[in-house]
């Protein structure tokens, strides 16, 4: 029999390789992270937050430093004061039982195979979600048949529709309970009308796509689609700078929890140029969108 044996120095090498890959990877993902325009909290099994990134400091308000190794009910105020105390499983207990005080919304962001999609919906079933967002990819959207076949979990859907043929089996078949495309990407305020109304004979409700990187004007397009349509469910919303206000005048207002239109023409929503002039678009490849698998290939951001 013949043993092979790695010189030393070889092994040495490889180690230093290795460590320096497993850098590089924890910098792209960090980057990927940070550069996400959804919120993203992670915290330990005792409710202490491990990560936020920008977008989630964001949108409670804070900057990072201030919630990294504080406690979940630092965000969460009507968590009891012991939420450090409870494991996991005990917090996502109390949460659950909460009542009509929290409205729980999940993105899965299509990132989940369509069979880990289902079993994700059926766990989170007993947690009563408003509801769960983007379980599966346009490709796979016959996969909500199975999903609604085994489990009441809420779904919402159509964030990456672009035309009709994408959401009318969905609707028809009632496999989904909200519809949230981009109204930008669907062609404008009048497709949308026509998905609510559409939408509206089977029972289902809106919640137009209002992410960060929509502008105010996408905003004030779904307010008023929301004023409108019987069939309004919840709208999504970020919190703008103060500066983007002063860019925008007329731009949508939230308060206490309530989205507010104005009385001007139109949309309502005008820009001012010279203010805008001094914040020039930047020309860059957005991290979110170059998520690979650990071995390099090409994954779904």
């Amino acid at each position: 029999m013949t043993t092979s044996l790695r010189r030393p120095a070889d092994s040495k090498k490889d180690k230093t390789k290795a460590a320096q890959e497993a850098e590089n990877n924890r910098r792209w993902m960090e980057a990927i992270i940070d550069n996400l325009v959804d919120g993203i909290i992670t915290f330990g099994e005792h409710g202490i937050i491990e990560m936020i990134n920008p977008a989630g400091a964001y949108i409670f308000g804070y900057e990072r430093h201030e919630l990294v190794g504080k406690r979940i009910n630092l965000l969460l105020p009507n968590l009891a004061d012991d939420a450090d105390d409870k494991t996991l499983a005990e917090f996502l207990d109390h949460v659950s039982n909460l009542g009509d005080e929290i409205e729980l919304l999940h993105d899965i962001h299509e990132r989940l195979q369509p069979i880990d999609a289902l079993g994700f919906a059926k766990s989170v079933e007993p947690l009563k979600l408003f509801f769960l967002e983007d379980a599966l990819a346009p490709e796979d959207v016959e996969w909500f048949g199975h999903i609604r076949a085994q489990c009441a979990t809420p779904l919402a859907m159509g964030e990456l529709f672009n035309n009709p043929l994408e959401w009318r089996s969905l609707i028809e078949k009632r496999l989904i309970d909200f519809i949230r495309m981009h109204i930008s990407a669907m062609g404008g305020l009048t497709p949308a009308r026509n998905a609510a109304i559409f939408a509206q004979i089977y029972g289902i409700r809106t919640a137009w796509h209002g992410p960060q990187d929509v502008s105010p004007v996408g905003h004030a397009a779904n307010l008023h689609l929301d004023v409108w349509a019987p069939n309004f469910g919840i709208q999504e919303w970020c919190r703008f700078p103060e500066q983007v206000y002063e860019m925008f005048p007329g731009c949508p207002e939230v308060r206490d929890g309530y989205m507010y239109p104005n009385d001007r023409p139109g949309l309502g929503v005008d820009i001012d140029e010279k203010l805008a002039a001094k914040f020039p678009c930047t020309d860059e490849v957005i991290g979110w969108t170059q998520t690979r698998l650990p071995d390099g290939s090409p994954a779904r951001p």
